[in-house]
């Protein structure tokens, strides 16, 4: 290799050096898939999100739960809305859901009921949760104190 050639390959990686090692905010590192989960009062929420620029999200979660001590199995395809209104902070919204399997006591649940159970995890208004990010982790903690971690 030239000796030009050498410089501009030196110049070329302390530069592509200094692009990597410049600092990004929460809402540029929050965005990408995640796998998801969370311990909430009504049973365990898993699976995965990815988190797109324009500040909108698309998952497949499974809710499992014990209700009346039947097992509860819900499937299904979602997407929310995110945004990062102050260091620290998320406020999140699910825009909508579509129930891919339900079963009760290892039963289906009847088409019936599907849109209900649909209607009643559909969220218009934005709920903040605090909010930790690194490239590899995410932790967040809801008002009711749900603690959600992700990992990539």
């Amino acid at each position: 290799m030239k000796p030009a050639e050498t410089l501009l390959a030196a110049l070329g990686l302390a530069g592509l050096a200094a692009c990597a090692s410049a600092p990004q905010t929460a809402d540029q590192v929050i965005v990408g898939k995640w796998n998801c989960s969370a311990n909430t009062p009504d049973g365990k929420i898993s699976g995965p999100m990815t988190y797109h620029s324009d500040g909108t999200t698309t998952f497949v979660l499974t809710f499992d739960s014990i209700m009346e001590g039947t097992s509860v199995i819900i499937v299904a395809d979602g997407s929310s809305v995110w945004e990062i209104p102050a260091e620290g902070k998320i406020r999140e919204a699910i825009k909508s859901i579509e129930i891919r399997s339900a079963k009760m006591g290892g039963q289906d649940i009847p088409p019936s009921m599907l849109g209900d159970i649909e209607d009643s995890m559909v969220d218009a208004e934005l709920s903040e949760s605090s909010l930790e990010v690194s490239r590899s982790d995410m932790v967040l903690v809801d008002q009711e104190g749900t603690r959600t971690v992700c990992k990539r």
